[in-house]
């Protein structure tokens, strides 16, 4: 006999109803409990649709689970306020069935097919309302939400008559009686409330096994990438940004009701644009890398919309699912360092730390950024000019950090002269730097920032910016040496705190012997 395709009527007089039970595979032990007790409280007139354990051996599973849901008059969504990361089928079955249900609103006469979400701890069904778009009435959507604090007692409530779980028993029950005569009134009643009863103490246990409080202390970014179409090259075209942990408002991304971005949304909502840029150019890398599974490089700095915190950003997790997407971790931490010890030598240590850091970024011919480097035609411009700035952001951040523009120490390092040197070195710094400042953000907002017309201009404020910033780099970082020395002299000499010690003079040593010469007689 030929298998009844989707158009094929089903015989609606011994079948009795159908019922598809969605839910993510996060909720699995809670679907089970539902699905035993709907097959223990009515062993005739229903069959449920239990996802693979109603699966034949054989089946493909995506065909079966569409002629399920075109064969099912009840679609019972079960959700709970449990993170899903699983990418859960609850979306894709909603839709499928609402779309089944508007060709044929009815599978037998009188009994009108119905979706029922049933929401544990939430009282909105995230997957089927905003994944699908669909329009589902207020009054069917049956929501249990408890205090939380109901959870940490031994035992549940007593079931009182307008508990959920009992509304939604009484409400397939009722739908089961247009098709099937489902036996006495008051047996049924009396059923319904047992079952119940079994079944909210099953939800209660499962509620208590779910987290009850958790702390998120540092921020993180979850990048999703959808499956690449045929020929497409582009991961990002469809990738969403999810952001978790501490606000995000030092960058300049407003709190808004949803954490959940598109790409490109999320870049807009930066500001100034030379920080999206920073973001945009490294979070790309970072997952770019990630999906080649090349975790080499992973690091990126950015900086605070005020420039006065530096952050590292390092993707710690990405899973890859059997559907060609893939989910990316970023972490967000901020860059800390604890000071020990005196104060005047610690900040004179980072002084010399700070110049010589410089010193290597852009004006030593081992560093990356040279203008002999730069200017090579197979660099690409735009990832490493994005990490200049961020290096030369996290040095000035230092910088403030430890105080070091504080007139007390630059007289330390600069004596007397200091005034008059700070003025000539600052305002050299500050004009060659905001040179430089805007000829990189012109390459990185060119269409093309490996062509000449974007890549030349930026080359000649670098050259300009390591020529001008060498002599007054290699004074500073002397001079800070020098008044280094200077203060641990002066502790070594007594004059320290905490520990610090003069230094013992050495011993004297017995000068050796005077040869004689061989003309000299001993006397």
């Amino acid at each position: 006999m030929a298998k009844p395709t989707r158009s094929t009527p089903r015989n609606r007089k011994t079948q009795g109803i159908s019922i598809f039970i969605s839910y993510a595979s996060e909720d699995q032990d809670l679907a089970k409990d539902v699905n035993l007790e709907l097959r223990k409280l009515f062993p005739v007139g229903i069959r449920t649709f239990f996802d693979r354990a109603s699966l034949e051996a054989g089946e493909n599973f995506k065909e079966a689970i569409d002629q399920a849901l075109d064969a099912a008059d009840i679609l019972l969504i079960l959700f709970s306020d449990q993170v899903k990361p699983s990418h859960s089928y609850t979306g894709y079955e909603a839709g499928y069935f609402s779309r089944s249900k508007a060709q044929r609103p009815r599978l037998r006469p009188g009994v009108e097919r119905m979706m029922i979400p049933f929401c544990i701890g939430s009282k909105a069904p995230a997957t089927t309302f905003d994944l699908q778009h669909i329009n589902v009435d207020v009054a069917d959507v049956i929501s249990l939400v408890e205090d939380p604090a109901i959870f940490r007692r031994e035992a549940p409530r007593p079931l009182a008559d307008d508990n959920p779980v009992l509304r939604l028993l009484t409400r397939i029950a009722g739908i089961v009686g247009q098709a099937t005569d489902i036996g006495d009134p008051d047996a049924v009643r009396a059923n319904l409330r047992d079952s119940a009863e079994r079944l909210y103490q099953r939800i209660f246990k499962y509620q208590q096994t779910r987290k009850w409080q958790e702390d998120i202390p540092e921020r993180k970014i979850i990048v999703r990438t959808a499956p690449a179409p045929q020929g497409g090259t582009d991961p990002f075209a469809k990738a969403t940004i999810e952001l978790e942990g501490s606000s995000f408002g030092l960058f300049g991304i407003a709190e808004t009701p949803t954490r959940s971005f598109g790409w490109s949304q999320f870049f807009t909502m930066i500001s100034p644009n030379e920080l999206a840029s920073a973001w945009a150019e490294g979070l790309k890398l970072m997952v770019g890398a990630a999906l080649e599974r090349d975790f080499d490089d992973n690091y990126h700095v950015v900086a605070s919309v005020k420039g006065d915190k530096a952050f590292r950003l390092f993707v710690s997790r990405v899973v890859k699912f059997y559907n060609g997407q893939t989910e990316i971790h970023v972490y967000v931490v901020e860059m800390k360092t604890k000071d020990y010890g005196d104060e005047l030598t610690t900040r004179l240590l980072k002084a010399i730390s700070v110049g010589l850091r410089f010193r290597f970024l852009v004006l030593e011919e081992a560093s990356p950024f040279t203008v002999a480097k730069l200017s090579f035609p197979n660099v690409a411009m735009r990832p490493v000019v994005t990490e200049l700035l961020a290096q030369i952001k996290v040095i000035l951040r230092d910088s403030r950090d430890g105080k070091l523009d504080q007139p007390d120490l630059l007289s330390r390092i600069f004596g007397a002269e200091g005034p008059v040197i700070v003025k000539r070195n600052l305002d050299i710094w500050n004009e060659t730097l905001a040179r430089l400042d805007q000829a990189a953000h012109a390459l990185l907002a060119a269409s093309d920032p490996d062509a000449e017309a974007a890549k030349g201009p930026f080359l000649q404020a670098l050259d300009a910016f390591a020529r001008n910033t060498d002599a007054m780099n290699r004074e500073f970082t002397a001079r800070a040496l020098s008044a280094l020395a200077d203060e641990i002299g002066d502790l070594a000499a007594g004059g320290g705190k905490g520990h610090a010690h003069a230094l013992p003079s050495a011993p004297r040593q017995p000068s050796p012997p005077r040869e004689r010469a061989p003309t000299e007689k001993a006397g």
